[in-house]
C-alpha cells in the first residue's frame, strides 16, 4: 500500500520516463532544448508570443476506481473502534499535450511519447525506483507505490471533440495537441492504526460433511390431494435430510425431528408431534442444520435449505345460532350466528372465509361468510379459535362448510359413491 503520496509519486514517474525516452531517442537533435513537465495548461507560456518546446502531462481529475470501490471490508465495529486499515483506491485520469516552438516539433514529441506509453503500459516495481531518484523529494520518492498490491496500468482515454473543448475552455487556456490517459490503480492506505484482538489461545474446528439440506416437496402420507391437517402425517422430501443438527423450521415454529423420522431424502413426521402448531394457510417450511460448535458446545445455525410451501388447513366443529326467519315466494330465509371453533388456532391478520354449497337441492346456492374483523381477536391476544360468522337471508337447507384461511380450504369428507358429504351444517 502507498501512502498520500502516491499520486504526486505517479506524476513524477510518467515524467521520468516519458524524458528518458525522449533523451534516448535524441529527440533534441531535431526540437532542439525540450522539456517535459506536470504544470496546468494555463500557467505554460512561451517567449515573444511562441510556444516553448514542451511535453506538458496534467492529472486533470481523479475518480474512485469501480472494481474496489465496494471490495473493502467494513471498517468499524459496532461500537465505533477501527478495526482495519480503510483503502483508497483511484484511478487518475492524464491530459498529455505537446507545444513546440516551430512546426512538427508538438508532433515529435507527441509521436515518441505515445509509443513509450502504448509499448510499455504497465509500470514495473524497476521502473518506479528507478524513475523515483533525485531530485524527486525523499518523501514522494518513499510513497510506496512500487510496493503497492496492483502494477499500475497505463490506457488511453477517448475523449469527444465535445468534451474536449469543454475541458479546454474550463482550463482557460489555448487548446494544444493532446491524449488522455488514464493510469489505473492508486491505492492509499490509511495511516490509523486499527485496533488489534487477542490471539487465540485454542482452535475449535469442525468440518461439516454437506452443503445443506435441499427440499423438493411436502405432501400427506397417502393423502387424497387435498390440504394437510394437524391430525395428518407429512412426508418431506429433499436431499442430504440425514444431517447432524437438523431441524424443521414451520413458518415461525422449530421442531426437531427424531432420528427414527429422518431418512437422507424423506423425513416422516406426524404434525401433532409439533408443540405449537403453526398458523394455518400456506405456511413456508425450511430445514436448518444447527450443529453443536465451541466449548462448551452449543447449537450454531450454519445452513438453511431452501423454503417449500406447506398447505395447511384449519378444521373444525360449529354450532348454529338462529334469530329470524322470513318466508318469501315460499322458499325460508333465515338469518343467524354460525360459530366454528378451530384447530390450530388463526391469527388476527389471516384472511379468513366460509363458504356453504346447499346440498340436495335441482338448484343449489352458494354463499360466502366473511370473518368479523380481525377475525374476531380482541387486543392484547394475537389468535383465537373460535370465529362467529354472521349470516343473513341463507335459503333453509343442508349445506357442506369450506372455511378457508389466506387461501386454503378445509378439507371435505366422501360418502361411498365419492361424493362430498361432510362437514354439513342445516339453516
Amino acid at each position: 500500500m502507498s501512502d498520500g503520496y502516491a499520486m504526486a509519486a505517479i506524476t513524477a514517474v510518467l515524467r521520468a520516463r516519458i524524458n528518458a525516452r525522449l533523451v534516448a531517442n535524441d529527440v533534441a537533435s531535431v526540437v532542439g532544448a525540450f522539456s517535459v513537465t506536470s504544470t496546468p495548461p494555463d500557467l505554460i507560456s512561451g517567449v515573444a508570443n511562441a510556444d516553448p518546446t514542451q511535453l506538458n502531462l496534467f492529472l486533470h481529475q481523479v475518480t474512485p476506481n469501480v472494481t474496489y470501490r465496494n471490495a473493502d471490508q467494513p471498517t468499524r465495529s459496532a461500537g465505533g473502534g477501527l478495526t482495519t486499515r480503510p483503502a483508497l483506491v483511484l484511478d487518475l485520469h492524464y491530459l498529455m499535450t505537446a507545444y513546440g516552438a516551430q512546426a512538427l516539433f508538438a508532433e515529435v514529441l507527441m509521436g515518441h511519447a505515445a509509443l513509450l506509453l502504448h509499448e510499455e503500459p504497465v509500470l514495473s516495481r524497476r521502473h518506479i525506483r528507478d524513475a523515483l531518484q533525485a531530485p524527486v523529494p525523499a518523501v514522494i520518492a518513499a510513497s510506496g507505490i512500487d510496493a503497492q498490491a496492483e502494477l499500475i496500468r497505463i490506457s488511453p482515454e477517448a475523449i469527444s471533440s465535445e468534451e474536449m473543448s469543454r475541458m479546454w475552455s474550463a482550463l482557460d487556456a489555448q487548446y494544444r495537441l493532446s491524449m488522455a490517459y488514464k493510469v489505473s490503480v492508486a491505492f492509499i492506505e490509511s495511516e490509523s492504526a486499527p485496533g488489534s484482538a487477542l490471539p487465540v489461545t485454542r482452535r475449535l474446528i469442525r468440518v461439516l460433511p454437506t452443503l445443506g439440506a435441499h427440499l423438493t416437496g411436502v405432501s400427506a402420507q397417502g393423502g387424497d390431494g387435498q390440504a394437510l391437517t394437524m391430525a395428518d402425517t407429512v412426508v418431506i422430501d429433499g436431499t442430504s435430510l440425514a444431517t447432524d443438527g437438523l431441524s424443521l423450521l414451520f413458518g415461525t415454529v422449530t421442531h426437531m425431528p427424531t432420528a427414527a423420522q429422518i431418512t437422507p431424502l424423506r423425513i416422516v413426521l406426524p404434525l401433532a408431534d409439533l408443540a405449537t402448531p403453526p398458523l394455518p394457510g400456506l405456511v413456508p417450511l425450511s430445514a436448518v442444520i444447527a450443529p453443536d460448535l465451541g466449548d462448551p458446545p452449543v447449537p450454531h445455525q450454519a445452513l438453511r435449505s431452501n423454503t417449500v410451501a406447506l398447505p395447511l388447513a384449519a378444521t373444525f366443529t360449529h354450532v348454529v345460532t338462529p334469530d329470524s326467519e322470513r318466508d318469501v315466494d315460499g322458499v325460508t330465509y333465515r338469518t343467524g350466528d354460525l360459530t366454528l371453533t378451530t384447530t390450530p388456532a388463526i391469527g388476527a391478520r389471516q384472511r379468513v372465509s366460509l363458504s356453504l354449497n346447499q346440498l340436495g337441492s335441482a338448484r343449489p346456492r352458494h354463499y360466502s361468510l366473511d370473518a368479523p374483523r380481525d377475525n374476531g381477536v380482541t387486543a392484547p391476544a394475537e389468535t383465537t379459535t373460535q370465529i362467529v360468522f354472521r349470516y343473513t337471508d341463507v335459503a333453509a337447507g343442508d349445506y357442506l362448510l369450506r372455511l378457508r384461511v389466506d387461501g386454503v380450504d378445509s378439507p371435505l369428507g366422501f360418502d361411498g359413491a365419492g361424493n362430498f358429504d361432510s362437514p354439513q351444517v342445516t339453516i
